[in-house]
């Protein structure tokens, strides 16, 4: 139990490092960014949207610096189907 009477923005501070220490989050490295073509096409991915993401992160690499591009085929059989029968 951890029970803080500080100012919000302090006792948010605090919390979220005992949280981040007592679950031995890795804390020192910075967010890795990227895009994953299952989360924006599920299992309707092609190569020319593929080609166009990719496009897309060299244009705008300064607004918005992508560093994984990950292609996910959708391989399953159906939604939540992980054994791809």
């Amino acid at each position: 139990m951890l029970i803080l009477a500080q100012p919000y923005q302090e006792a948010l501070d605090n919390i979220i490092s005992w949280i981040a220490g007592t679950h031995k989050a890795r804390i020192k490295n910075k967010p890795v960014y990227g895009w994953c073509s299952w989360y924006d096409r599920y299992q309707n991915i092609d190569e020319e949207h593929i080609l166009n993401v990719i496009r897309a992160s060299q244009e705008l690499r300064n607004q918005m610096p992508l560093e994984v591009i990950q292609i996910d085929y959708g391989w399953s059989g159906a939604m939540g189907d992980w054994d791809g029968q």
